[in-house]
């Protein structure tokens, strides 16, 4: 929802970023056949994975990416920003920018803190904001245009609403996932440095750790948002999590409190979804992790007693568990010393891992829906905002096609209208191009022709969290369309043959 209203701002750090240190899987008690063979799982299985990257005693032993996502991208991070401005925090009370987790919130808005009738928002902390004990009436999901969160999108000033939202708890008790506390972290933070705080980590985590590459969205007064809107890459992700294994200390210097993230497996507090949750962190006891958690996957784990960090991007459904298996699926036949080196093992390993970063080739189905091809389609109003579609052979790619869309919607403010034109991939491979909606994000599609009468479409952000699926179908001088994406989308639409 930010990607319309939020200026996305590239960070670029000066120091060059070293390679992280790999190894070889069975040298820190993993095995490559059993490694290769979850990967060919995940695949076969369909599982919504962008990249995994597994790392055991600061080393990299499994370096993965689904098609068609791509080494070296930037990826949307959704609530893993969350994480980092928790971070950011634990900087700023390291650097003596802030007092302490105890100092109050309301003096940082002084407009709120004059009008403000309820005394008990002068108790409200910023650990109270950081374990999301706020006590703020908010609602975070269903994510629909009534939540708390998309009101605070559409509000003129996003941390003004949030600290000016009543309190239905005391603060400090009831456990209330609310992506409003980070932005208001993010204001304290902007003022104790006088820096917005993507400055802030810029120079104060991002160029430590060696990341020179990232996006992090601003809203329209240009205020760093805390909730979400940070991009990285696997690589850096990985750094993070090993940074946080690491307690906070680079190269023997220290930037967190000390236990900081060392004692969070001693400090959680009951959460939701047989979860703890403390200072912006997911807490599994169960599984003996800590781990900074985004929709739709986004995932930096840490175990501290085994010594790992597991990275995952993706795009799983929304309600999935999925994302709840993969750390016990890949480390449970580790070892704690290391195994046997298995060069034939590692060289399946490698083969597998160029095997799902590559489309799989397929024969066209262009010509089972040869009929309707060159035909436009008027769709009745609908959410969508397609107005009308068009198929039409493409002369310059044998195996795409171009998929003509009239639209119009809201966007921001502002009630807007075009045509787009997109390639569409009918031999296995995605096309790619930019989308200019979104800033220029690069969107992907792919086709198949199931018979002659139905059209199944698969578009995706490859950076993003997002994906849809279209399912068409055309008899005579009508077409049934059926759009459902990863979130709650779920819709119907009908259009008739324009003659």
């Amino acid at each position: 929802m930010y990607k319309v209203i939020a200026i996305a701002v590239a960070i670029s750090a000066s120091v060059h970023a070293a390679e992280l240190p790999s190894a070889s899987p069975e040298s820190q008690g993993f095995e490559s056949a059993k490694l290769a063979n979850l990967l060919q799982v995940i695949e076969r299985e369909g599982w919504a994975i962008d990249s995994l990257l597994l790392m055991r005693n600061g080393k990299v032993v499994l370096d993965s990416y689904f098609y068609p996502y791509a080494p070296n991208q930037l990826h949307d991070m959704r609530s893993v920003t969350k994480s980092v401005v928790s971070t950011m925090l634990g900087i700023s009370l390291e650097q003596k920018k802030l007092a302490s987790l105890n100092q109050p919130v309301l003096p940082f808005y002084p407009t709120q803190a004059k009008q403000e009738r309820d005394a008990r928002k002068k108790t409200l902390s910023l650990e109270n904001l950081i374990d999301m004990r706020s006590g703020l009436q908010w609602t975070e999901w269903p994510y629909t245009p009534d939540s708390t969160i998309y009101q605070m999108y559409r509000s003129s000033d996003q941390r003004q609403f949030v600290i000016g939202l009543p309190l239905v708890d005391k603060p400090g008790v009831v456990f209330s996932y609310n992506g409003g506390n980070m932005n208001l972290l993010s204001g304290v933070i902007e003022q104790a440095w006088g820096e917005t705080m993507r400055q802030v980590a810029r120079k104060q985590l991002f160029s430590k750790l060696g990341i020179e590459d990232c996006r992090w969205a601003s809203d329209p007064q240009g205020h760093t948002i805390g909730e979400a809107g940070l991009y990285l890459k696997p690589h850096d992700m990985a750094r993070l999590g090993q940074f946080w294994l690491d307690d906070g200390v680079i190269a023997g210097e220290r930037f967190l409190p000390t236990a900081w993230t060392q004692q969070l497996l001693a400090d959680g507090l009951p959460a939701s979804l047989g979860m703890q949750y403390r200072r912006g962190f997911w807490i599994s006891p169960e599984q003996g992790i800590f781990q900074a958690h985004g929709r739709h996957g986004q995932m930096i784990m840490v175990s501290p007693k085994d010594r790992v960090v597991m990275v995952v991007t993706g795009k799983f459904n929304e309600q999935t568990k999925e994302w709840y298996e993969l750390y016990p699926l890949f480390t449970r036949s580790m070892q704690a010393a290391p195994l046997a080196e298995n060069p034939a093992a590692q060289l399946q390993l490698n083969t597998v891992i160029a095997s799902v970063a590559r489309a799989k080739p397929e024969a066209s189905s262009i010509a089972l829906g040869e009929q309707w091809q060159g035909k436009l389609w008027q769709l009745a109003e609908n959410p969508a905002g397609i107005n009308s579609i068009e198929f039409i052979p493409d002369p310059g790619d044998t195996g795409a096609m171009k998929w003509r869309v009239a639209w119009s919607m809201q966007l921001g403010a502002q009630r807007q209208s075009g045509i787009n034109e997109w390639k569409i991939g009918f031999d296995g491979a995605y096309r790619m191009q930019a989308d200019p909606l979104q800033n220029g994000a690069i969107l992907a599609l792919r086709g198949r022709w199931l018979d002659t009468h139905t059209l199944q479409l698969h578009t995706q952000y490859p950076s993003g969290g997002m994906k849809w699926e279209y399912q068409m179908r055309f008899t005579g001088d009508s077409v049934a369309v059926h759009v459902a994406d990863n979130e709650a989308v779920d819709m119907h639409l009908t259009g008739q043959l324009k003659q």
